[in-house]
């Protein structure tokens, strides 16, 4: 954890570092994880809280920031994600031209497509 967080915050000043929130969400494969070996999983989330709190990072509630994500709440951020970095999500679009979007767990297999609804 420590090389990669030091190549994310090399170019931003240490004074600044306590004003960047972190949160960190795990998805399906640490889901999986946790089913075959719980503690392991468990030992991981810990060590990962440990670090980041000392980090000089912006983790006030570490339990909350720094957690697994359900099968939900991925493929809503998945769906936020594909239509954001495409423009869609903007208050001058119409709700017909967002994006839909499906992820097969496990095999990474990614589908947007565009929803064409007519309003009635």
């Amino acid at each position: 954890l420590e090389e990669p967080l030091h190549r994310l915050l090399m170019d931003i000043p240490m004074t600044r570092w306590k004003d960047i929130p972190v949160y960190l969400a795990a998805t399906a494969g640490m889901r999986l994880t946790l089913l075959q070996d719980p503690l392991s999983s468990l030992g991981l989330f810990d060590a990962l809280r440990r670090g980041l709190s000392t980090s000089g990072l912006q983790v006030q509630t570490p339990n909350e920031r720094i957690r697994l994500l359900s099968g939900s709440e991925e493929g809503l951020f998945g769906w936020v994600s594909v239509n954001s970095v495409l423009g869609l999500v903007t208050a001058k679009r119409n709700a017909y031209e967002i994006l839909c979007s499906f992820k097969q767990a496990g095999s990474f297999l990614f589908l947007g497509f565009s929803a064409k609804l007519e309003l009635i």
